[in-house]
């Protein structure tokens, strides 16, 4: 039997996005420190929650879920590549 595939969903982040935000990156940041690759991310650092309501607030930052849960973040803007 073939599992199905998760249900994907993309919004706009909102200002109260910033602690699952905030959760997901310190996720991946602790991955990423047992691992021989790393990002340029800390936990105290960038990206910090004030980035994330920076780049809500710009209209800038959107989210994907699976399933309901938060999955990927991507700021699309004309500034970062």
């Amino acid at each position: 039997m073939m599992n199905a595939s998760p249900k994907i969903t993309f919004r706009p982040a909102v200002e109260s996005d910033a602690p699952a935000l905030r959760r997901m990156y310190d996720a991946i940041i602790d991955a990423m420190d047992i691992s021989t690759w790393h990002t340029q991310w800390s936990k105290n650092g960038y990206p910090s929650n004030a980035d994330f309501i920076t780049f809500a607030r710009k209209g800038e930052l959107h989210l994907a879920f699976a399933d309901g849960e938060l999955a990927a973040a991507v700021v699309l803007n004309g500034t970062y590549n």
